[in-house]
């Protein structure tokens, strides 16, 4: 049997060639893996001695040969194709193990036109489309990740191999839209690769799947516990996630049906999931949690008390995995990403709208009441701006001591939103509005609530009746300049 080996990638390459070896592959190889192969001191060939053509054009020809790719292409069933071989003294190459020249990687180094043009793989792919065109009597693999897989398996079936031939055509699919929209100058929006099918969509009858690219938190997780992921649990677990990681300090977010209902900032992170608990210790149940820290034994065990659905941390200590694992069911994510994706896409019958992530800029905050904010009341009011992005228009939250007090989303008018964020016996320092408030009447149920400050966009046309009446009352009012609304 006869292995090509072509890649940029050499992760775990020592452990395959190993394998290989011990099974009586003969290696061929390109340029640098050939070096690498034979530094190690196994036996292979330099596929410019095996097709007897010199490596060309500083590198650019090197696998662009007859004997390489009849040897890819040639089917074992077809005696046409044997004989054709045989004319031609080429022998079957049965495994290629190759990745490409990480284009992607080079877009975000600010290289020149004519450096990046040399990052465009041209054999790479070429030998890759030949080998999974003939995938019944060739196996393909493109990825570190997939050695494994390959080392450890019995049987290499025609699924597999089919598989792994799909995985070719979508990587090689991707390289070259990455490399069009560079050449054209547009931007990639499409690079989307599926990870896995769902239990169910947002409903038991409809069936969904996922699809990551490499760009936020979501696509790098791990689950540690419970069931396998529907469509409701992930659309929780961005939203939840996403809102702890507004907040510096440690911070935790209860989130039921993607819309916050606690939320709350702590010394750690079980002061700031007993603060988000019982903001509203009602909604919490058969929720959704996120935290910014890593959770410890005493914080878990807080959290075992609650019937909750889904924890998600940056990290869980050993102590408190053990006690969250007694609970079967419970889902536990562990998040290795902190990043967030910089656009944000929703599909529409037939369509695509695409946006950039919304995002807070207090540098226009601005006080324009009589009534001056307090320092501690500026932090407050920052805090609750940024839980308010997060909430589904029309939105107002309210909220003291870096904790939620109420929180009204969803509503269709925004004094109801006011109405459901202020029915609350608990004491309130500061109301945010996600949009302008088009008369002054959330600004009257404030008063009466004891707000003693607001944040909200501005840009009503009425926005000095809302100002008038705030400085009737002493109430500091902001405007931030910038509308969140969220749909």
């Amino acid at each position: 049997m006869k292995a090509l080996i072509s890649v940029y990638d050499k992760r775990e390459l020592d452990k395959l060639v190993a394998y290989l070896v011990k099974n009586n592959y003969q290696l061929l190889a390109t340029g640098g893996s050939y070096q690498y192969i034979r530094d190690r001191g196994y036996q292979v060939t330099r596929v410019a001695d095996y097709t007897g053509s010199a490596e060309m054009l500083g590198g650019r020809v090197k696998s662009l040969h007859p004997k390489i790719h009849g040897a890819l292409l040639a089917r074992d069933d077809v005696s046409a194709d044997m004989a054709d071989l045989k004319a031609h003294d080429i022998e079957p190459i049965d495994l290629i193990v190759c990745n490409l020249y990480p284009f992607e990687n080079k877009l975000s180094e600010n290289l020149s036109y004519d450096e990046m043009l040399e990052f465009i793989d041209i054999g790479g792919p070429t030998m890759l489309r030949s080998a999974a065109k003939n995938h019944k009597f060739k196996i393909v693999l493109t990825a570190p990740e997939q050695y494994d897989d390959f080392i450890n398996r019995r049987d290499y079936d025609i699924d597999y191999r089919r598989r792994l031939a799909a995985g070719v055509f979508s990587l090689t699919a991707r390289y070259d839209r990455l490399i069009a929209d560079y050449l054209a100058g547009a931007e990639t929006f499409f690079d989307y690769r599926k990870k896995s099918d769902l239990r169910y969509g947002e409903n038991p009858h409809q069936s969904a799947k996922f699809y990551v690219n490499d760009k936020g938190f979501i696509s790098d997780f791990e689950q540690l516990n419970g069931k396998p992921l529907g469509y409701i649990n992930l659309l929780d677990i961005n939203a939840a996630y996403a809102l702890a990681l507004e907040f510096d300090s440690p911070a935790c977010a209860a989130i039921k049906h993607a819309t916050p209902s606690g939320v709350a900032l702590g010394g750690d992170a079980y002061e700031a999931y007993v603060k988000a608990r019982d903001c509203d210790d009602v909604s919490i149940f058969g929720g959704v949690v996120a935290f910014n820290r890593q959770v410890d034994e005493k914080c878990a065990k807080e959290l075992s008390k609650m019937m909750l659905h889904i924890v998600i941390a940056p990290d869980f200590d050993m102590a408190a995995l053990s006690i969250l694992r007694k609970k079967e069911n419970l889902i536990i994510i562990k998040m290795n990403s902190n990043r967030v994706e910089t656009r944000v896409i929703r599909g529409l019958s037939g369509g695509l709208l695409i946006q950039d992530e919304d995002t807070i800029d207090f540098a226009q905050f601005d006080v324009v009441s009589q009534t001056k904010p307090t320092d501690a009341l500026i932090a407050e009011m920052k805090f609750a701006y940024k839980v308010v992005k997060h909430t589904k228009s029309n939105a107002i939250v309210a909220s003291k001591d870096g904790a939620t007090v109420g929180i009204g989303g969803g509503s269709v008018s925004r004094i109801l939103a006011a109405q459901t964020a202020l029915d609350t016996t608990k004491v309130i320092d500061v109301l945010a509005s996600d949009a302008f408030f088009p008369f002054d009447d959330v600004v009257e149920l404030a008063h009466r609530h004891g707000v003693k400050a607001i944040i909200q966009p501005g840009g009503s046309v009425r926005d000095r009746d809302s100002i008038k009446k705030c400085d009737r009352y002493g109430i500091a009012m902001v405007f931030t300049a910038t509308r969140h609304f969220r749909h």
